[in-house]
């Protein structure tokens, strides 16, 4: 069997369209599958995605600092960054710099563990904790 069709304007077959300021705009269903099958994307079948795999990974462990110390560099290459928290004084985590006890976007308790949630923020990542007990944060950058 043929993989495609001829259409000619007036005869023949009909091709769905949707008309925008004058022009014809084809509809198209989206498929997917094995050549010779096709599974129409819908809300019972989704279109399948895979999460990127990561083959190595950045630890550095940060000592902790009331002041507002950078965590992360920007990296857009970055897939993802875990955080463990493991001085005994909250660590205040911000997506940008200047972070303090008044402006952050996560706190993390001691021992906390926090993941990067999707999607996947690649600016500068700073922190301050609530005072230097003498301990860090464990960061790992994928």
């Amino acid at each position: 069997m043929s993989d495609y069709i001829s259409v000619t304007p007036g005869a023949g077959k009909s091709i769905a369209t949707d008309l925008i300021s004058g022009v014809d705009h084809q509809l198209m269903k989206v498929e997917y599958g094995a050549d010779g099958a096709a599974t129409q994307v819908s809300d019972t079948s989704p279109l399948p995605a895979r999460e990127p795999k990561v083959a190595s990974a950045t630890v550095a462990a940060v000592g902790d600092a009331t002041g507002s110390t950078q965590l992360l560099a920007a990296n857009a290459g970055r897939l993802g960054v875990v955080v463990v928290n493991d001085s005994s004084a909250v660590l205040y985590l911000k997506y940008g710099t200047a972070a303090t006890s008044a402006s952050y976007s996560y706190r993390l308790a001691q021992y906390d563990i926090w993941e990067m949630p999707r999607p996947v923020y690649t600016g500068i990542i700073h922190g301050a904790w609530a005072s230097d007990a003498g301990g860090s944060a464990m960061v790992t950058e994928l």
